[in-house]
């Protein structure tokens, strides 16, 4: 009986013990001014971010080489895509602190990168441009160089709140209204090939320029993840979504250059294509951050190594040309966007 109400006791008292356990644990951790709630003297703090990063995107193919035959992709064919670079961007924020638990920021984040290839082929070898016109009527090409570019903007401005659960982890929920900018160009240039018909003309350049603008305003909902390690060390795991509405801005244009003719002949001068679309986005990031405090508190000073990965679905809305017969079918590509890589950032407050 002794030993059945000492255990009741003992399950009743639990809770406490765990609690205060809890607060043992929170205020050894918040001893370390570095892991405390900041609050800066005129609640300020001020980032930027160095960014290297890297981009893919679907539908950037621009020719198929086979290694013999004009006619048909039936020996060894191999699609040739934009050969992506590493390329640097920033990343700048301004953030005003309420108090310790709920702040102000406004995100900057500018990045520009660009892309090319080319592909040769000599007899038997072909190439066959995958954005040329069906209905301009030309054979297999013999050299090919496309080339590519994006021009990212990306504003937001944000609200989030401190929650801390336990002693090691912090969690930050946030809102956001946020607007992009989103620019690319595509160009492809070949030539070698032949016009077919009556009289065969050799292409001197067939030449296709493309460009895809968007821009669009919508909410973003996220949540930063702070696991408190001590000594100043954090290890976190940011994820936000967000859903843009916005346009659209769509320009296909082609020449071909024959041999002997002039000026160049337009087969396609597609210039008017707009329209309207939502689109989800998604930003992951993780990472190491070290922190300290200075001046009781009253400056704070943070660096930090992530890496983050962007999607940016469906954003490759050019038109692929697919009837020698009516030359306004097309099918959009319809690919998506997506950007990945090192970031660093440096943040003072006070």
């Amino acid at each position: 009986m002794k030993n059945r109400a000492l255990l009741l006791a003992t399950i009743i008292s639990l809770p406490g013990v765990l609690k205060a356990n809890d607060s043992q644990y929170d205020e050894y951790q918040r001893e370390d001014s570095s892991c405390e709630p900041f609050r800066n003297c005129y609640n300020i703090t001020l980032s930027g971010s160095v960014l290297l990063w890297q981009v893919h995107e679907e539908g950037l193919d621009y020719v198929i080489k086979n290694n013999a035959g004009l006619a048909f992709i039936d020996d060894n064919g191999s699609v040739k895509r934009i050969d992506f670079d590493w390329d640097w961007g920033f990343r700048l924020a301004l953030g005003y602190n309420t108090d310790c638990k709920m702040d102000f920021y406004l995100n900057w984040t500018y990045y520009s990168t660009d892309g090319s290839d080319s592909a040769s082929a000599a007899f038997p070898a072909s190439i066959f441009p995958v954005w040329t016109i069906p209905g301009s009527s030309l054979t297999a090409s013999t050299e090919a160089e496309a080339s590519w570019r994006l021009r990212l903007n990306i504003l937001d401005l944000q609200m989030s709140a401190l929650f801390s659960p336990c002693g090691f982890l912090d969690l930050k929920p946030r809102i956001a209204l946020t607007t992009a900018w989103i620019d690319q160009k595509f160009n492809i240039n070949s030539s070698g090939g032949l016009s077919k018909g009556t009289a065969a003309f050799v292409v001197l350049d067939d030449d296709i320029d493309m460009k895809n603008d968007f821009w669009g305003i919508g909410p973003k909902f996220g949540v930063d993840t702070n696991w408190l390690l001590g000594c100043g060390f954090t290890f976190f795991g940011n994820a936000d979504v967000s859903i843009l509405y916005g346009e659209f801005d769509i320009s296909q244009q082609e020449s071909v250059l024959l041999e002997g003719i002039t000026p160049a002949i337009v087969y396609l001068d597609l210039k008017n294509d707009k329209f309207w679309l939502s689109r989800a986005n998604l930003d992951f990031i993780l990472g190491l951050r070290w922190e300290r405090t200075f001046q009781k508190g009253c400056y704070h000073f943070a660096l930090e190594a992530s890496w983050e990965n962007l999607f940016f679905f469906g954003q490759n809305q050019l038109k692929r040309f697919v009837d020698d017969t009516n030359p306004g079918i097309a099918i959009p590509v319809a690919g998506d966007l997506t950007i990945q890589g090192l970031t660093l950032r440096a943040s003072f407050g006070f």
